[in-house]
Order: structure tokens, then C-alpha cells, then sequence
């Protein structure tokens, strides 16, 4: 047991003491002063009706102009003479004549205002004269106007005119139809090109009789040249890679294996390689030249390409 722990007096620790901010400024820096804006107050239905009088009614009086005519402006009106120059309020038919005073202005009387106050009662109706030199027209009834204008009607024999707009969606639907055959036309084009040689190939089929195939084998660098020629009941197809060249010929025969070979050994001699290969019996001469027999048609392939025994198994296996 530690007694001089147990004798010691405990000690507490000093508090923390905050020191003050040294980045805050406090001298300089004020509290804002935040001022409330005065509440607005709506006023009651109860209030608008207890509003004195002239607050409501006042902006919903009418003028005097708009009620009845002002007397002193009307006198002074009629007092005043009219230039001949106004033209503006006159009416085109039936106008009465009507009293002008002379160009002079009349000098007023003494007691003008008196006279306007007394003659307002007994104000005569204002009518609008034309003040020209001419006479007016005589005035015609509407009945006499509307017989004369259904006499001189013509609207009914003219012809419905054709509008601007009729004609650009009628030219329109043109362009669109003439646009839709052009790209018809052009993609027919490029889809009979890709397949031409299976065309002509169809057609020389339907002319030799049998039917005929496009060998799906086809050496490196070697074409189609001059298409697809059928005659005396043949088809032949030619390839060429530069000055070598070489035909495949196909027409119907009902020789089989032994009969061809017993014909060709009789006018080219033995085959220099027999190959059987998808049951198929392929005979070569010349290293260059084979001929076979399937399906009823007799295969053979000339010319003075060098072909080798492995591109002429091919070819006659993809045909």
C-alpha cells in the first residue's frame, strides 16, 4: 500500500482559462442595427363600407361631358365659325344646309354668359352641313341601292380562283413523289448491281435449259470477265488474273463417272490425277484442266491458268 498517495492532499487542476481572438477586431466591428418595416394592414369589407364618401365615390363619378353638354361651350360653339377647310364630320349623302356665321368671328355682347344660361333650355339640334359650292346629290333609298347592286352583281360569274397555297402543296406533293422514285430507282440500281451475275446467270439457265451454279470457290486475284455466255445449250463463265485465264463450262449430260472417263480417255488420254472428294470423282489433266460429273450435269474447267490438284478439288467441291 502507498501511504505517502494516501497522505498527499489532492490537487485539482487549474481551469482553462479562454484567451481572447486575435483575428476578430472587436473595437471596429459594430452590431448591426435591424430596423422592421411597418406592418401593412389590409382593410376589412367592414372598414371599405364605413369609409367616408368622397374616398370611394369620388374615382367613380363621371364627367360632365359624359352625362350632358357643357351650355357655355355649346353657345360658344355656335358662335364660332367654321373654316372651310374642315371637311372631316360631313356626311356623303343628304346633308341639310345648315346656317354659318361669316368668316368674320362676331365680336361677343355684354352679357354672354346671362344669354348661354337662359338659351341652354331651348338648345336647337346641332345638324352637320357640307359646306361646299356644290348642290347636295339626291338621296336615295336603300331599297333603290340594294336592287341596283343585285343588277350590277357579277360575282357570281367568276370563276373560283386557285390559290397560292393550293398550288406550292400541290408542288410540293410532286417534289415529294419525284424524290421517293428517284431513291427507289437508286437503290433498285444498286441492288440489281451487287446481284448482276446471279441474274445472268438465271437467265442463261433459263435458256440452256438446266440448271446451272456459280462456283463459290474462286482463286486469288481472278474475276468474272464478260459476264455469264450461254449457247448451244452450254454455260460458260470466264475468270481472269492478268493474261491467265480460265473457263468453267456446265451442261447436262446423263454420263456418270466410268462413261466420262471412258470419253475422255478416249479423246485426251489417261488423267494424270483420279481425286474423290465429297463424292465426287474428279479427273485433271495437264495439272491445269479437270472435268467431273454431278447432279446430271457435267463440270469442266480449261485454260492456261496454272491451277494446282488443291484449287481444283476446291472448285469443283463448291459448285
Amino acid at each position: 500500500m502507498d501511504i505517502s498517495r494516501v497522505a498527499s492532499p489532492k490537487t485539482h487542476i487549474k481551469a482553462h482559462q479562454p484567451e481572447r481572438p486575435k483575428t476578430l477586431m472587436r473595437h471596429v466591428v459594430k452590431k448591426p442595427d435591424v430596423t422592421q418595416k411597418p406592418a401593412i394592414k389590409t382593410a376589412v369589407p367592414s372598414e371599405v363600407i364605413a369609409a367616408p364618401k368622397g374616398t370611394i365615390a369620388r374615382p367613380l363619378e363621371k364627367k360632365l361631358s359624359a352625362s350632358n353638354i357643357n351650355p357655355f361651350r355649346l353657345a360658344r360653339s355656335r358662335h364660332i365659325a367654321r373654316s372651310h377647310h374642315i371637311r372631316r364630320f360631313e356626311t356623303q349623302r343628304g346633308a341639310v344646309q345648315h346656317n354659318i356665321a361669316p368668316s368674320k368671328p362676331v365680336p361677343r355682347p355684354a352679357n354672354y354668359a346671362s344669354t348661354a344660361r337662359q338659351n341652354f333650355s331651348a338648345v336647337p339640334q346641332v345638324v352637320v352641313a357640307k359646306n361646299t359650292s356644290h348642290s347636295a346629290p339626291k338621296q336615295q333609298s336603300s331599297g333603290d341601292i340594294f336592287e341596283a347592286a343585285l343588277a350590277h352583281a357579277t360575282s357570281h360569274e367568276q370563276t373560283t380562283p386557285k390559290h397560292a397555297k393550293h398550288r406550292s402543296s400541290h408542288r410540293r406533293r410532286l417534289i415529294n413523289a419525284m424524290a421517293g422514285l428517284g431513291a427507289f430507282l437508286l437503290i433498285g440500281g444498286f441492288v440489281a448491281y451487287m446481284n448482276m451475275t446471279n441474274i445472268e446467270l438465271h437467265v442463261a439457265s433459263a435458256r440452256a435449259g438446266f440448271h446451272a451454279q456459280l462456283p463459290n470457290f474462286q482463286p486469288n486475284g481472278y474475276a468474272i470477265e464478260g459476264g455469264i455466255e450461254s449457247r448451244s445449250g452450254k454455260i460458260a463463265i470466264n475468270y481472269r488474273s492478268g493474261s491467265s485465264v480460265y473457263t468453267v463450262t456446265q451442261e447436262p449430260s446423263d454420263w456418270n463417272s466410268t462413261t466420262l472417263l471412258d470419253q475422255t480417255t478416249a479423246e485426251r488420254g489417261q488423267p494424270a490425277q483420279t481425286i474423290q472428294s465429297m463424292g465426287r470423282t474428279i479427273y485433271i489433266y495437264d495439272d491445269s484442266n479437270a472435268t467431273w460429273v454431278n447432279g446430271g450435269v457435267r463440270y469442266q474447267v480449261s485454260g492456261n491458268a496454272a491451277l494446282n490438284a488443291d484449287e481444283l478439288v476446291s472448285l469443283a467441291t463448291s459448285m
